[in-house]
């Protein structure tokens, strides 16, 4: 036997042939822990070889299968070891001496750290169950704890502290203290989520809690509109879709409850409302302890009028139309406008559901528009508020014009006069398409109304200046033609035979007196694609036999002749 120990300690020495004496650089830490609970011990140090010693024998397999021990030993560099033993908290490991061995062989050391395990109290429960009881309640249920520590005197009476929270938000659903091994727990259901724990108290020690939880659960709540005058609630929950639950239905306008906390096991409700009156409903699904699970904001109109679609002209009128509700029976919709600055109100009925009116306003401006349903007026507030300011501008301009245009010469002049009425014409620009939606943006009609101010303000400029120069012209030709008029026209109106077209302009020179000429101003002449407006000057000469060209649009001609310079003035105006 001594041979054999000798070979194993020259075996070993081999490793090592210059050591160092062996180090525990951490030694195990002696601990008190209650029963069947599993303290662990660690052991670090330097040398040839670590061991654990339990009750002063090193640890053997067969002790380590009794006493419920497992070992966990790393090398590091050869030398460097580290060394974790875990053991079970039951009654023969009570007072269990622990100890911790390191060893060098070359030259030979020995280092031992010794620790003890104490047992105190009592071990947690067994058999932490729960079910849920047909009532809508939670049924807990465990066993007593198993082992006590030798200071526990026999027959101590032993009470169970219960506590049930709620596993989302940690709300304490139940905290009790008793001495029975099964609780009731009132308000629960399948679909709620919650955590469980018990913990046994005896003499001055309380074991380690056992816990439980159950985190599957849910609720959620959907709101539809039914009709004009109900709304469908859905509510949903898992696991099971059959778990009773709270329903709270609020209208946040007025304050007015609708639901109160009804107990519902279906998956739908449907709430009726009161006709012409805005919602605003808060609907909530709560659990069976009122404790809030989902919630929903629902903005619902009873009103028939749901929207307003409008397009502004330049001429000072609106188009305006009323969009019903779906299913709605009403006659039509009343329509207000309200001027911003002076407070005027404008109404205006429309009959029927598809149909549009053109308003025509009394003033341009900015106004407020609202729409009521049919003979709501004076009784409720106004179904739809037209979501933007709306603006309107009357461009209509004066309802004719006369202009005459004459033609001066350095001689004694025979003029032609030739007055034509110009009739103006409104240019009707509307929105975008012939309707607009109350979420459509207005800016389009707002500049189509700034361009057409803008070439409306430079044509009547141009008109009044034009009127101003031809009343000049005319006072000045006046003057000079009180000195040349003749009063014998006899010859003038003859019938001629010749054929010079100008005969007649050379014998008025020397004999006749001045006459005026009309002009016809029709041709059926085709027009230049390039150049439309452009005629040549032979065209306008002051003759019977020659015409002025037309044109299929609207435009206003002014001719006058100067027959003894062969000379013609034409001046031809555009629509804006």
């Amino acid at each position: 036997m001594i041979a054999f120990c000798l070979y194993i300690l020259i075996g070993l020495s081999s490793f090592r042939c210059h050591s160092e004496a062996s180090i525990i650089t951490v030694p195990p830490v002696s601990v008190t822990v209650p029963p069947l609970t599993t303290p662990t011990f660690n052991c670090k140090g330097t040398g040839d070889i670590l061991n654990w010693w339990i009750q002063s024998a090193p640890l053997t397999d067969s002790v380590a299968q009794q006493r419920e021990i497992t070992v966990i030993t790393t090398n590091n560099n050869n030398n460097d070891y580290s060394s974790v033993l875990t053991v079970n908290a039951i009654p023969i490991n009570n007072d269990l001496q622990i100890g911790c061995e390191v060893i060098t062989f070359d030259p030979f050391n020995r280092t031992v750290s010794n620790s003890e395990l104490a047992i105190r109290g009592v071990s947690l429960v067994q058999n932490l169950k729960y079910n849920f009881a047909t009532n809508n309640s939670l049924l807990i249920t465990w066993t007593r704890p198993v082992y006590f520590s030798d200071d526990v005197p026999a027959g101590s009476p032993i009470t169970y502290h219960v506590l049930v929270t709620d596993e989302e938000d940690e709300d304490i659903i139940l905290d009790t203290i008793t001495p029975n091994t099964i609780v009731t727990v009132p308000n629960i259901t399948e679909c709620d989520t919650f955590n469980i724990s018990v913990t046994a108290l005896v003499g001055q020690y309380k074991s380690v809690n056992n816990t439980i939880s159950k985190y599957n659960g849910s609720y959620s709540v959907n709101v539809t509109e039914d009709s004009i005058k109900s709304v469908s609630i859905e509510v949903s929950s898992m696991p099971s879709p059959h778990c009773e639950r709270k329903l709270f239905v609020k209208d946040e306008h007025d304050g007015s409850v609708l639901v109160n906390d009804e107990v519902l096991s279906a998956d739908n409700k449907s709430v009726s409302l009161k006709p012409h009156k805005k919602y605003r409903l808060k609907t909530e699904v709560k659990n069976l302890r009122d404790k809030v699970k989902d919630i929903k904001y629902t903005n619902i109109s009873t009103y028939n009028v749901q929207d307003l679609l409008l397009s502004t002209y330049t001429n000072g009128s609106v188009s305006v139309q009323c969009v019903f509700v779906s299913g709605s029976t009403a006659d039509g919709c009343h329509v207000t406008f309200t001027h911003t600055a002076s407070g005027r109100n404008e109404s205006f009925t429309i009959i029927g559901l598809d149909n549009s009116a053109l308003i025509s306003l009394s003033a341009s401006g900015v106004y407020n528009v609202t729409a009521y349903d049919m003979d709501t007026v004076n009784e409720y507030e106004p179904a739809v508020y037209y979501p933007t300011l709306v603006e309107i501008v009357n461009m209509l301009l004066p309802a004719s014009a006369s202009f005459i245009i004459m033609s001066e010469s350095t001689t004694p002049p025979t003029q032609s006069t030739i007055s034509i009425t110009v009739s103006p014409t409104v240019i009707v620009t509307p929105g975008i398409g012939t309707t607009s939606s109350t979420r459509e943006n207005d800016t389009n009609n707002i500049v189509h109304v700034v361009a057409g101010t803008v070439s409306g303000s430079v044509l009547v400029m141009l008109i009044i200046l034009v009127v101003c120069v031809g009343i000049t012209v005319y006072k000045r030709k006046i003057m000079k033609l009180r000195v040349l008029i003749r009063s014998d026209f006899a010859t003038i109106q003859e019938p001629q035979t010749e054929t010079n077209p100008y005969q007649d302009v050379h014998e008025l020179r020397n004999e006749g007196p001045i006459a005026i000429l009309p002009v016809l101003l029709m041709s059926n002449r085709s027009i230049d694609e390039e150049n439309p407006y452009h005629v040549t000057r032979s065209e306008f000469l002051c003759d019977n036999h020659h015409t002025i060209p037309s044109h299929n649009v609207e435009v206003s001609v002014i001719v006058s002749c100067d027959y003894y310079n062969n000379s013609t003035v034409v001046i031809i105006m555009m629509p804006q």
